[in-house]
């Protein structure tokens, strides 16, 4: 009778193991499962990263083609710039000077 006590004392020890194991294998899950979310929280950040850096090229990209669009106004000041000194050398050239002859035909001609 005090084998079987013994016996019934080992297995009582080996189901608290069990339990013990279980909840062990219980604890080791979840704690799996909070390296995933945390996995998860970094692969989002990882993509509002990679959105930020396209937003930012994309700003890039629209402040290079402003600056295209102001050398290409500066271009049309220039050429009108220089279309009114024509302009005025044109001009200049048919106006009677008071110490000057008239510009020659065959020079301007």
């Amino acid at each position: 009778m005090e084998r079987q006590t013994g016996t019934e004392k080992e297995k009582e020890r080996e189901m608290e193991r069990q339990r013990g194991t279980e909840k062990e294998k219980e604890r080791e899950m979840e704690r799996q499962r909070g390296t995933e979310k945390e996995k998860e929280r970094e692969m989002e950040r990882q993509r509002g990263t990679e959105k930020e850096k396209e937003r930012e090229m994309e700003r890039q990209r629209g402040t290079e083609k402003e600056k295209g669009r102001e050398m290409e106004r500066q271009r049309g000041t220039e050429k009108e710039k220089e279309r009114e000194m024509e302009r005025q050398r044109t001009y200049n050239q048919f106006q009677p000077h008071s110490n000057t002859l008239p510009p020659s035909p065959a020079i301007h001609g």
